[in-house]
């Protein structure tokens, strides 16, 4: 689609590649009526659901240096609790309290409280040099009631939106509350000072009875892989089952969630399916 024009243009092809990723790519092929045998297309929409807590040590830690992430803990990713609730891994922050509180909210804090003149550049320096941030990302159980399907809504182009249906379960859940009490108990052991409500924000929201969670944007799911067609929509190459001039490729074929980020898979198996193409053409 030329957007400025808003004309459309056709190209034809014996091999017709799927990556728009998985938001567009499954709400393209339910527009178009394809590779949806299954019912699974938009279905299982994963993501890494995430929290984080934040803490001030007793002696300075210079973040900002480097990486925004310099190492993380790998112990709660695996384990017979999986049979009652997800796994996770955590990360220790190297960008003070990250979302939370940069240090710019630390200034603004202060000049809130009146700190003025000769001692605003002291406090600011013995604030941010002591912040530390502890989070953790989930994995997601594939459930066919998370989807994506198009919208009756449109955007500037008249193309729908997308329309989403995603709730975490109480699954991930167990997950976020065990991810909080291993958080809090390192920072005791640390000798780190947890900040009063509301830095950090609780993990339970009393308003609205629901939890705090966001999410990394790690959008998974959705045309997933697998070797049945009848409860899949791509084979382990990535060639919908239906359709055997379309792949599918991107994180929209990833059938678990896993706890790690999914970049580097999801561009090996953008690799192999490129490299399966390749053979068969």
């Amino acid at each position: 689609i030329d957007w400025r024009a808003k004309k459309t243009h056709t190209v034809r092809g014996t091999v017709v590649v799927l990556a728009a990723h998985a938001i567009e790519s499954p709400k393209i092929l339910l527009m178009s009526n394809l590779a949806n045998g299954s019912g699974q297309v938009g279905r299982n929409l994963m993501d890494h659901v995430q929290f984080e807590l934040i803490a001030t040590f007793p002696e300075p830690l210079y973040p900002f240096r480097g990486t925004q992430s310099v190492t993380g803990i790998e112990d709660f990713r695996d384990g017979d609790f999986r049979k009652d609730r997800s796994g996770f891994r955590m990360t220790i922050g190297n960008d003070g309290w990250g979302r939370t509180g940069s240090p710019a909210n630390v200034i603004d804090r202060l000049l809130k409280k009146d700190t003025f003149g000769s001692a605003l550049p002291g406090e600011i320096e013995n604030q941010i040099t002591r912040m530390v941030r502890l989070s953790f990302s989930t994995e997601m159980l594939a459930e066919a009631n998370n989807q994506i399907d198009p919208s009756p809504n449109k955007d500037a182009l008249g193309v729908p939106r997308p329309r989403f249906k995603f709730d975490i379960g109480t699954y991930v859940e167990k997950a976020l509350r065990r991810g909080m009490e291993v958080s809090t108990e390192l920072f005791r052991i640390m000798g780190a000072q947890i900040p009063p409500p509301p830095l950090p924000k609780p993990l339970d929201n009393p308003t609205t009875g629901r939890m705090n969670w966001n999410t990394a944007a790690h959008i998974m799911g959705t045309c997933i892989m697998g070797d049945d067609p009848k409860d899949s929509v791509v084979n382990r190459w990535g060639r919908a089952h239906e359709v055997p001039n379309l792949w599918i490729v991107g994180s929209s074929v990833f059938p678990t969630s896993a706890t790690s980020n999914p970049t580097v898979t999801l561009a090996a198996l953008a690799l192999r399916t490129a490299a399966t193409i390749d053979r068969e053409m």
